[in-house]
Parts: structure tokens; C-alpha cells; sequence
């Protein structure tokens, strides 16, 4: 079934795999039902376009962000207004991820990563970063972030709790005329490797603990 079109700009599914979170330049957030692609509800409150949204860890809410910089935060079940989480992304935020314990939401959008508590919405975070931040990702544990941005193919491994840039994965020289965005990474489940993509050399699997590479994919083809 054929459920995006152009206009859509992030997807999610919910954590059960029954439902599938849309979003689109419209300021709208749709809830599918994939099989037989049935529209569920229709979250409609941001005046802009909507380019992030995550699910909840149990499946009950709905974080939607974009610009301007608010997050806002929905009940999964009846698509109403459940709150809102405010940031300091001047120019809108990008992507966002909620912590595995439920009780976090980070942020990524111009050059920071914010964590938010989000039953006060008070910011616990700011990660500074030397570029655009274009995707963020919590670990299993939900004791470390991942983070990339569209500089040199760099993502950087974040304490969550302190704030602490604990290392980097990628190029650390500049690479002329190589503009990777949009860049994205994600954590294996147990927490062990990381996967960085694209690079100039493919994607690229690290060992989380000691940044040492463990192998580039390469699609030859």
C-alpha cells in the first residue's frame, strides 16, 4: 500500500509495529494503519511544516516538532493536544528522539542537541556542536546519545547525563565538495556497534565502547 507522497518529510512507526507516523510540509501529522492503509487520525496544530515525530516508548503519546521551535506532544489515542516542550532552536528543529525510560526527549535542530525533561519541560541539556545537527538517536541503555551533523560525515557519542562529548566517528579532515545531508546513525540493539550513514567509503559499523571501525559496507553495484 502507497501511503507517502512527496510532501511527506518524517516517518515513524509506533513501538508494536501496528501504526505508522507521518508527517508532511502541511503542518500535519497523520496516524496509519499500514495494512490496509487507513488514516487513523490526523494531528493538526503546527503552523509550519512538521520535520520530526517519535512515538513514545509505550506507544501512548506522540512527540511532533518543526518550526518554530516547540515541541508538541499529543495523546496517541485520541490525537488531542497533551502539552507542549519549548526549545531554543532558533531555526526550527530537525529531528527529535525520546529517551528509552520515556521520561526525556532530545532535540536536534541548528547547532545544538537539547534534552528536555518532559514531565517539566525543563532543558537538562545543551550539546553544542560545530555544525548542523541532523539526526539524533538515544542509546539502548538511554545513558548515551548519538549524534551527526552535515560537517566532514562526523557523528559524535554524548554522555546523556552530563553533557560530556565522549568521542567522534568519522572524518576528522575536511572533505571538499562532500555534503552528506541528510546523515544518520543508529545504535545496534544491544548497545555494542553503531552504524554511520553514508560516508565517502560506505556505511560504516563502529564498536560504541572504543570507537575502533569494525568494518565499511560498500555497495559495488
Amino acid at each position: 500500500t502507497r501511503l507517502l507522497d512527496d510532501t511527506r518529510s518524517a516517518v515513524a512507526w509506533h513501538p508494536s509495529g501496528d501504526l505508522l507516523a507521518t508527517t508532511n510540509g502541511d503542518g500535519a501529522c497523520i496516524i496509519w494503519k499500514p495494512d490496509p492503509g487507513q488514516k487513523i487520525l490526523t494531528l493538526t496544530d503546527h503552523t509550519a511544516a512538521v520535520t520530526g515525530v517519535a512515538w513514545s516508548p509505550d506507544g501512548t503519546r506522540i512527540a511532533t516538532a518543526g518550526a518554530p521551535q516547540e515541541v508538541h506532544l499529543w495523546d496517541a489515542c485520541t490525537g488531542t493536544r497533551a502539552g507542549g516542550l519549548g526549545t531554543s532552536h532558533g531555526k526550527g528543529i530537525l529531528a527529535l528522539a525520546w529517551s528509552p525510560g520515556g521520561d526525556r526527549l532530545a532535540t536536534a535542530g541548528d547547532v545544538t542537541t537539547q534534552v528536555l525533561d518532559v514531565a517539566t519541560g525543563r532543558a537538562l541539556r545543551v550539546l553544542e556542536h560545530g555544525a548542523h545537527v541532523c539526526a539524533v538517536t538515544w542509546s539502548p541503555d538511554g545513558k548515551h546519545l548519538l549524534t551527526t551533523t552535515d560537517e566532514n560525515c562526523l557523528a559524535s557519542l554524548w554522555d546523556a547525563g552530563t553533557g560530556e562529548l565522549l568521542r567522534t566517528f568519522g572524518y576528522r579532515e575536511p572533505v571538499e565538495d562532500w555534503y552528506p545531508f541528510p546523515w544518520d546513525a543508529s545504535w545496534s540493539p544491544d548497545g555494542k556497534r553503531i552504524l554511520t550513514a553514508p560516508s565517502l567509503e560506505g556505511v560504516r559499523v563502529w564498536e560504541a565502547a572504543s570507537g575502533k571501525l569494525i568494518r565499511a559496507l560498500q555497495d559495488l553495484g
